[in-house]
């Protein structure tokens, strides 16, 4: 079969770009071929190599014209045979080509978001949910989904890769506990940073000099939050590695007599039988053992939670103190945590469900197929350009360019970066209007779209007003 995967990320690597580079490196070594929707950068650099075809785009709306082109002059040279849409943008625009090329289309959920689901679902196949807590979660939020759309593949480690190796300790942490932090460091992360700063100044008073802290991510956070940790570490080190992958990231593991992370990296880390504190942007599951692993299991080991709401204070600090028992007890709950990922997470039993999901929807779709849509039905292919200046006259103007129905509308909200939506406007037929600010900041402004069949927005990009501008006659 011939697979288009259209995945939007804001981080350069992550557990998002392993869950994709797996699927790859899976589809083809079975004979598939496979094309990539995403950013320019590394990544797309690493899956050519691989053998993946690649679209590059920022997916901007205005975007959305240039690489849809793309996509369909390679479909009517080799036909794709289903779309496989990761969350957010990249859903947009997979939903786009699906419709318009006629190709079915299924979407993956990561984490605890619905992601416009009651608008589109109607023009997805099916979805895939990591976890059954996240599965869950969206028939909370919303009860009219159609739950027969809707199934669990877990995140899976690569065992092949992610297993145990025997690691020499550096000289320089001999005699310490080694507690690695496995994470993207960025503001979205923010939940688990404060939790793990939280542990550090912890250790700091209760074990000092016992404990070296390795940091394994990169993020837009990474400045701030290694200052934080150089202010609370006390006796104890740090060490900072940046992001890791592939054997790297082993070795990291396994160097490690325990790990802090969520999702993915925390699953990797019990493949190689090494204890893990699970937690993730929107909960903490804590030290996966026998009382907490179906909890893990079930959120995506911290995908799913009410972040400090849900947290009970005192416990990173208490699993801390449990990890620091004995080298015996570690090595203990490194074994369960391995058996937990044989027993539960499969990466043969995960990929052979989803090829079951991708056969069986394609051969659904021969049987009745679906009837192109026409271009012109999407607003996003018709958006050309937006413009969005500081004027003169000292006002913020906005415009679109495009071939854009007669039916179409044009609403505008103003967005002040640290004062939220400061002015509306509502729907006219004008692909354009004005707003005056009256102090300095930040701004930018969400540009809706309508028409008979459908809705979108999107922000412009943000445009500093200073104090002296706002001052000249």
């Amino acid at each position: 079969m011939n697979f288009l995967i259209s995945v939007f990320f804001n981080a350069p690597q992550g557990g998002l770009h392993e869950n994709v580079r797996f699927t790859a490196q899976r589809l083809l070594t079975e004979g598939h071929s496979v094309s990539l929707i995403c950013k320019s950068g590394p990544f797309a650099d690493q899956m050519a190599e691989m053998g993946v075809g690649v679209f590059s785009t920022d997916f901007a709306i205005t975007d959305f014209r240039r690489v849809f082109e793309q996509i369909k002059a390679a479909h009517q040279q080799a036909p794709f045979d289903i779309v496989h849409a990761h969350p957010f943008s990249s859903r947009q625009l997979a939903v786009v080509v699906g419709q318009c090329l006629a190709v079915p289309v299924i979407e993956t959920i990561h984490g605890q978001y619905l992601d416009q689901l009651p608008n589109t679902i109607a023009q997805l196949d099916a979805v895939v949910c990591v976890s059954e807590g996240i599965k869950q979660y969206l028939f909370t939020e919303r009860s009219d989904l159609p739950a027969e759309k809707f199934f669990v593949v877990p995140n899976v480690p690569d065992v092949t890769q992610f297993k145990y190796i025997a690691t020499q300790s550096s000289n320089a942490h001999k005699g310490k506990v080694v507690i690695a932090l496995v994470s993207r460091l960025d503001r979205d992360k923010q939940f688990i940073l404060d939790l793990f700063l939280k542990a550090v100044d912890y250790a700091a008073q209760n074990y000092p000099g016992k404990i070296h802290w390795q940091i394994v991510g990169q993020g837009t956070e990474a400045e701030t939050f290694l200052a934080q940790l150089a202010e609370l570490q006390g006796e104890n080190t740090v060490e900072f590695s940046g992001w890791l992958q592939g054997k790297d990231l082993q070795k990291a593991y396994c160097a490690s007599h325990a790990v802090i992370a969520p999702g993915r990296c925390a699953i990797e880390a019990l493949s190689c039988a090494i204890p893990a504190i699970a937690l993730g942007s929107k909960g903490y599951i804590g030290l996966v053992d026998e009382q907490r692993w179906q909890a893990a299991l079930y959120s995506n080991f911290g995908g799913v939670g009410q972040r400090e709401q849900g947290y009970q204070s005192g416990r990173i600090e208490a699993d801390i103190d449990r990890l620091m028992q004995s080298a015996k007890y570690r090595r203990q709950l490194g074994r369960f945590g391995r058996q937990l990922v044989r027993s539960f997470l499969s990466a043969k039993q995960a990929h052979q469900t989803m090829k079951q999901i991708y056969q069986t929807v394609v051969q659904a779709r021969k049987m009745t197929p679906l009837t192109p849509v026409a271009e012109q039905a999407f607003l996003a292919l018709q958006c050309a350009n937006v413009n969005f200046l500081y004027t003169k006259d000292k006002r913020l103007a906005v415009s679109l360019e495009g071939d854009f129905p007669e039916s179409t509308q044009f609403a505008w909200y103003l967005h002040k970066k640290g004062g939220g939506v400061l002015e509306k406007q509502f729907y006219t037929s004008q692909p354009h209007t004005y707003f005056s600010p009256s102090e300095p900041g930040d701004y930018r402004v969400q540009c809706y779209l309508k028409n008979s069949i459908e809705k979108i927005s999107f922000f412009t990009e943000s445009i500093s007003v200073s104090a002296s501008q706002l001052k000249k006659q």
